[in-house]
């Protein structure tokens, strides 16, 4: 059981330090353009930034990582464990 609460807390050390890397590169996106990544999601295309198709790509990208490393880490930090 020690082994594998082990694991879980790696794993979500793991995903914390790539969920805050992520954050950091989102946060670069909206300062650059001014605009919440949530928001910018919904509503623009790439010719709405300058970069055109390669950042919104990225920016894109990253959004979607992040928003997967949130949920990972939140069904991790819910697991509990039993001893049998």
């Amino acid at each position: 059981m020690l082994a594998i609460r082990r694991a879980v807390e790696k794993e979500i050390a793991r995903l914390e330090q790539g969920r805050d890397l992520a954050l950091t590169r989102l946060q670069q996106f909206e300062a650059q353009y001014n605009i919440p990544s949530a928001r910018f999601a919904e509503e623009m295309t790439a010719e709405d930034v300058t970069g055109g198709d390669l950042e919104y790509v990225e920016w894109m990208g990253e959004y979607r990582l992040f928003q997967q490393l949130v949920e990972d880490l939140a069904l991790l930090k819910s697991l509990s464990y039993v001893a049998g």
